[in-house]
């Protein structure tokens, strides 16, 4: 008996072959495919009762409580029905004392699997294999039930006899077989879905416009769902009304009814879903309430039922929406559901890509409008000191144009006295140093501005190819100055009123003060100043040089200033200054009078003017990442003037940060040292999304590192922030103090995270210069392996590229090579081969 039994299963297992390979040869949710299935459920059920296990003449026992079972659970209602009367008409054919219950038997069977059908397609929990067991269970016992209405004693002998085996090995038949047809189902509409997937994903990295791919979406879900009409609409910057982002099926007088339509409660269903942010699933389009408004435009279009999906980015925001329509009264099944799912996300990838690309051109513009903005002048000059660059700060500081400007000698605007500063500069900037100093600017009609200038050299292949000045226009300060050697009267009431710290020494003591001063070394007033040795406010280094400075001043000597200098605050905290100190009769006596400016903000913002050179630079010499990225480093390290060390995380697709660059470090161990994405102020700032600033790592135990590396447990205090491209992070710039707590400040903070922006920035580019040397390589490789003679001219008739066939065709045809300029080819002047017919 049992091996009866097992030849059931097998004959089932071995034809459920045949329904996948129809399968693949008809489109699964086609009527055709169901009618066709229950045609083979049906056969393969009469082939189980065509073997059958005899229990007494006309009492048969077979796999057709599975087969059928299957039919309605795998195909639904249709399939179950052709199959159930194939069933029953071979059943009632064989006759017999069981041909009844046999008949009931199939019935049931085809019944209770159609009813699985439905609760399957609610709750996945019936697709699992214990669910599918269970099923096989009930249906096992309902066939079994049946048995009890055969005459006599039969029933009760022969569920006695049977039931072991058939409830042992039935339900295993039936969850093997379900399996299968279920994988076979999801294999078959993860391929369709997968390959229409890459073709669009293909045209969202091709950069194709946003229209054609989002037409290109809608067609291929209208492809996957027969009779339904697919739909995308945009929402607008304003975030309240909808605009028609692609709608290829969608009747034209309705998309030019709903086109702008503003977003809320009651206004369709894409208007609705927008407001609630939830997907609105309208089954007849005449009687929800939601279409009041709208009734009558479906109604005269024909579309009544409309399914809308919100489209949302990452971050959580509206992009548009995705609905499906159809033309008669219905509600989405599993698989609409899934495709609407698929078709969101697809609509979201397209949608947030288009809006990336339009918002990195939109910083690009800002980035150069802030260097045309910015108060200071910056120039950039080339190996022949000849102006690449100057933005308009530097032009208004001559009076010219900028681009009257570009590709003169820096000298031809500096007075000739100045001449030999300017010749110093570049000699030092060869050598690869920075340096500051003064200039006189030589303008329109000779107007001369005094300015600071501080360069930097650029360097290429570690070669001088030119310089970066940020130049600070001094005709203020130097206002300031002549002020100040006026008379002693009016030198105090100006003096008070200054935003620059002003005072005097007279004996190596200050004996006058003014407020800015008292704010700029942290006194409560500028009486506690009074008495105080001038050099207790100069820091330790500097106090030889500032001595001897003044010595070489009361000696008569000029040119000694402005020179720059750090002073200690009285908590012990130091400040850069620009000091101006002259001679000065005070009180009938000799002394120094010195005005001194806080130079914090404009060092740091021309560190990071530098920085920001210093990586842009860095592009233009390489696109590999490791050293860009190193180049990069440098330049955050060298921008915050609290930074002792430095690292740069990136993100490593596996779940974790890892080192890929580092400064100041030399623990070999952290070279590609990877970290949890859950512990330490760079892995904060990564997920976070925006910078941190951790005045002492070592108090909070989710930032401070705990391992064996002692360079890392050293840290004190440190600043991180992300780098985002495209609204994605991809890694962290982290900068490390290890002498003190606090070591950084907002400021530092604020540079660490507009470097971090232009790095970004940089990256991206150099991954899209990347794409297009690819691009280029492959071109070249095309030409050379066409077997015609291809040659590239440009306007001029200079050939510019030829492969091998074209070389020769060109020397036969013209005697000439490429680099040439040629006017025919053959018999025909280039000028008949330009025109265009």
């Amino acid at each position: 008996m049992i091996l009866e039994l097992l030849q059931n299963v097998a004959l089932l297992v071995t034809l459920s072959v045949g329904l996948q390979l129809l399968g693949r040869r008809l489109e699964q949710p086609g009527r055709l495919y169901k009618l066709a299935a229950g045609v083979l459920f049906g056969l393969v059920s009469v082939v189980a009762m065509a073997t059958p296990l005899t229990y007494v003449p006309g009492l048969i026992y077979d796999g057709r409580s599975i087969i059928l079972s299957l039919a309605g659970f795998i195909g639904g209602p249709l399939t179950a029905t052709v199959a159930v009367v194939i069933g029953i008409v071979y059943r009632a054919w064989l006759g017999g004392v069981g041909a009844i219950v046999g008949v009931l038997v199939i019935i049931e069977s085809g019944a209770l699997g159609t009813l699985f059908y439905v609760l399957r397609r609610r709750n996945p929990f019936w697709e699992q294999p214990l669910g599918l067991w269970l099923i096989g269970i009930i249906v096992q016992l309902a066939m079994l039930s049946t048995q009890l209405l055969l005459p006599g004693r039969l029933g009760w002998e022969a569920v006695r006899t049977i039931a072991p085996s058939v409830l042992l090995l039935y339900p295993l038949g039936f969850m093997a077989s379900a399996l299968v047809f279920l994988d076979f189902q999801r294999r078959r509409r993860l391929e369709t879905t997968l390959a229409s997937h890459s073709q669009i994903l293909e045209m969202i990295a091709a950069g194709q416009p946003l229209s054609a791919t989002l037409e290109r979406l809608a067609r291929e879900i209208e492809r996957q769902a027969p009779g339904m009409i697919a739909s995308v609409l945009l929402l607008d910057e304003d975030g309240v009304h909808l605009r028609h982002g692609a709608a290829p099926s969608l009747p034209l007088p309705y998309v030019q009814a709903i086109d702008g339509v503003a977003i809320g409660e009651g206004v369709g269903s894409c208007g609705t879903a927008a407001w609630r942010r939830a997907q609105v699933i309208v089954e007849n389009t005449a009687t929800d309430p939601l279409w009041t408004d709208y009734r009558d435009l479906a109604l005269r279009n024909h579309l009544r039922a409309c399914w809308s999906t919100p489209i949302v980015d990452t971050g959580g925001s509206v992009l548009g929406t995705f609905a499906l329509y159809y033309h008669r009264p219905r509600k989405p099944t599993d698989y609409h559901i899934d495709l609407i799912q698929q078709a969101t996300h697809t609509a979201a990838i397209a949608i947030t890509r288009y809006r990336q690309e339009e918002a990195l051109r939109a910083e690009r513009d800002f980035a150069r409008a802030v260097i045309d903005t910015m108060g200071e002048g910056l120039s950039v000059t080339d190996a022949d000191q000849r102006l690449t660059y100057v933005n308009t700060a530097f032009a208004s500081m001559l009076g010219v144009p900028a681009e009257e400007i570009l590709g003169h000698l820096a000298t031809e605007f500096v007075i000739e006295d100045d001449a030999a500063v300017i010749d110093q500069a570049v000699a030092d900037r060869q050598r690869g140093l920075r340096s500051s100093y003064d200039l006189r600017l030589r303008g329109v009609d000779d107007r001369v501005t005094p300015v600071l200038v501080t360069g930097v050299p650029r360097l290429r292949n570690n070669q001088y190819s030119g310089a970066i000045a940020v130049v600070t226009d001094l005709s203020e300060r130097m206002a300031a100055e002549q002020a100040l050697r006026e008379s002693e009267e009016r030198y105090r009431l100006l003096v008070d009123n200054l935003p620059h710290a002003i005072g005097v020494a007279q004996d190596g003591l200050l004996v006058f003060a003014n407020r800015a001063t008292a704010d700029l070394l942290g006194a409560p007033e500028p009486a506690a100043l009074y008495g105080r040795d001038i050099m207790s406010i100069i820091a330790p280094e500097e106090i030889f040089k500032t001595t001897e400075r003044m010595r070489r001043m009361m000696a008569g000597e000029t040119g000694l200033y402005p020179a720059e200098c750090t002073y200690l605050r009285l908590d012990g905290s130091r400040v850069p200054v620009e000091v101006v100190a002259a001679p000065f009769v005070y009180g009938g006596r000799p002394a120094i009078q010195v005005i001194a400016q806080d130079i914090t903000v404009r060092k740091r913002r021309e560190r990071e003017v530098q920085a920001q050179a210093q990586i842009a630079q860095a592009l233009a010499e390489s696109i590999d990442l490791q050293p860009l990225l190193q180049r990069i480093l440098a330049a955050a390290v060298y921008a915050v003037d609290a930074a002792d060390k430095g690292g740069l995380v990136l993100a490593d697709g596996e779940g974790t940060l890892r080192i890929n660059a580092l400064t100041g470090y030399h623990d070999k161990r952290m070279q590609g040292l990877r970290f949890p994405l859950d512990r330490g102020y760079a892995a904060w700032s990564y997920r976070e999304g925006r910078a941190l600033l951790v005045d002492d790592v070592q108090a909070d135990p989710e930032l401070a590192y705990t391992g064996e590396i002692e360079e890392l447990r050293s840290i004190k205090s440190a600043i991180a922030a992300p780098l985002i491209v495209r609204g994605q992070v991809t890694g962290v710039i982290g900068l490390d103090n290890v002498r003190r707590n606090g070591a950084f400040n907002e400021d530092d903070l604020s540079v660490l995270t507009n470097i971090a922006a232009t790095a970004a920035l940089v990256l991206e580019r150099a991954r899209l210069f990347e794409e297009m040397n690819t691009q280029a390589r492959q071109m070249a490789q095309i030409m050379q392996a066409a077997p015609q003679g291809v040659l590239l001219l440009n306007a001029g008739g200079q050939v510019m590229m030829a492969n091998r066939v074209g070389t020769r065709d060109l020397s036969i045809l013209a005697d000439a090579k490429v680099g040439d300029v040629i006017e025919r080819l053959g018999d025909q002047p280039l000028t008949n081969l330009f025109a265009t017919p």
